[in-house]
């Protein structure tokens, strides 16, 4: 999956994917930042640890997010469910070495924020950088659904 950050006239990070040669996707949309976005660190650190619970590869699996805009489907909702308790794990991993980085303390993935970082500083507004997300196994597959295509959960009314 490709993962495209543009920079916005207004200093927002919009983040735009795509698989192979499939329509291109909102992933999310922040708010006016001072240093690196948060989407941004996201990504390089999720990708730099190889976490595989992370928003990352949820999305490069099929997860949709509320942040993203877009409408959220039963497969895309039945991924987060299934890899909530991974998801949160990763987010907390991925403040954890933010916060490192932010204060120049160590963190393997340090250079490649570090990396990340100037080249969003260098961006125009308008222009944006490309970064390329490997699908990692999940954590977590959603429950099977029945041959009917109904949860086998669901109750019946």
């Amino acid at each position: 999956m490709t993962v495209g950050f543009e920079k916005t006239i207004t200093n927002q990070c919009r983040v735009i994917a795509w698989a192979r040669d499939r329509k291109p996707f909102p992933v999310s949309h922040m708010a006016g930042v001072s240093r690196l976005p948060h989407d941004v660190a996201t990504f390089v650190i999720e990708r730099e640890l190889s976490i595989a619970g992370g928003f990352f590869n949820l999305v490069a699996h099929g997860a949709v997010f509320r942040s993203s805009g877009r409408r959220i489907t039963r497969p895309g909702r039945a991924l987060i469910v299934a890899n909530r308790t991974s998801l949160e794990e990763a987010e907390r991993q991925v403040h954890r070495v933010e916060s490192l980085w932010g204060r120049q303390l160590a963190t393997p993935a340090g250079p490649a924020l570090t990396d990340a970082d100037d080249r969003w500083r260098a961006l125009e507004p308008g222009a944006g950088f490309e970064l390329t997300w490997n699908r990692l196994p999940l954590p977590a597959r959603p429950a099977a659904r029945t041959d009917s295509g109904r949860d086998p959960r669901r109750r019946l009314r």
